[in-house]
């Protein structure tokens, strides 16, 4: 029993004195791993992405409360029916009309349409207009009215009988013969595409028959079924160059319900015939229409002479404005059918 007692005391001695005997370094490191240990909740929060930070950016400086307005005309852009303008705030703006608003001249460069009737220095012809697709001489002898000039070949319109001097009038993109059918103007007046002309009647006339003598040159005429004259090419006589349309009438009456807003009648013909070598242009109007007792008087009876168009120039006038500075514009980009003219389209 006593021997017992011995070994267990000895055994007691040997691990306090082998646990008093570490050394301090495994001591320390025991410690720290004992005070490093971390808790689940800590481990998850360790591993989880910072929350990233937003800085919102500077305010835009608010837009000019001033509409932008044209600072120029960009030359290089221009187009038969179209200009480009440069906007103060750096966009382009382009301007689209259902008229030619420019035409090539010899060298092939785009100039602006000019209508105006002007003076001229050509033998036999006092006025003229050349600021379009063709060129409009107006003469000073009855025989020699108007000389009409497209793509080399021309149309030249003058009355019957022995030659007599006349002394046309004109302003701005009009010129009036006065009394040359009797008591019955004639006035011409100058479009982009074509030259109009007014046969002006103050009362009715006895006999509404009125006779062109026609020189042609490159061309040859043909009566058409709806009413209308072709002018076709001598040397292809499938390819149509000029047009006369349908002639119609108008008094000065207002008519709401009427296309032009007057008293209007489409009881008007016209046809070519050859008589003894020389081509002639027959325009007839109604005299029932003419006499009847409410009409107004002046009444215009309207043969026109036009270009044939090679292009599509349906549509209204509209404005087209990119939404990138300096770049260029396409007609998808910003489409307004507001027709107008020449004025500031919407802002896309």
């Amino acid at each position: 029993m006593r021997r017992a007692h011995v070994l267990l005391t000895s055994v007691l001695s040997f691990s306090l004195i082998s646990a008093a005997g570490l050394p301090a370094v495994a001591a320390a490191e025991f410690s720290s791993r004992a005070s490093s240990a971390t808790s689940p909740a800590q481990e998850v929060a360790a591993t989880r992405r910072p929350t990233p930070t937003y800085t919102a950016p500077a305010a835009k400086p608010p837009r000019s409360t001033q509409p932008a307005h044209r600072v120029a005309e960009l030359v290089a852009e221009r187009r038969e029916f179209s200009q480009t303008f440069e906007l103060s705030d750096g966009r382009r703006e382009v301007e689209l009309s259902t008229r030619p608003v420019h035409y090539r001249d010899g060298s092939g460069r785009w100039q602006p349409v000019d209508t105006r009737v002007v003076g001229s220095d050509r033998a036999g012809f006092g006025h003229r207009n050349g600021g379009g697709k063709f060129d409009a001489s107006f003469g000073d002898r009855s025989d020699r009215l108007v000389r009409f000039e497209h793509g080399g070949r021309s149309i030249q319109l003058g009355l019957l009988g022995s030659p007599r001097a006349v002394k046309p009038s004109a302003s701005g993109s009009s010129l009036t013969f006065a009394d040359v059918f009797g008591a019955a103007d004639v006035r011409y007046t100058v479009e982009s595409r074509k030259l109009k002309e007014d046969i002006v009647l103050q009362q009715a006339p006895p006999q509404a028959v009125f006779t062109f003598d026609v020189t042609l040159a490159g061309l040859k005429a043909r009566s058409l079924g709806d009413g209308s004259i072709g002018f076709y090419a001598a040397s292809d006589p499938d390819t149509m160059v000029l047009r006369m349309p349908r002639p119609f009438m108008t008094d000065s009456a207002a008519d709401p319900a009427s296309p032009t807003g007057t008293g209007f009648s489409d009881d008007v013909t016209q046809s070519v015939v050859q008589n003894g070598g020389r081509t002639q242009i027959i325009v007839r109007a109604s005299d029932e229409w003419l006499r009847d007792a409410k009409r107004t008087y002046p009444v215009r009876i309207d043969p026109t002479i036009e270009v044939v168009a090679t292009s599509t120039t349906g549509g209204q006038d509209a404005g087209i404005i990119s939404v990138r500075p300096r770049a260029r514009t396409s007609a998808t980009a910003c489409f307004s059918t507001q027709a107008r003219s020449m004025t500031s389209g919407g802002v896309c």
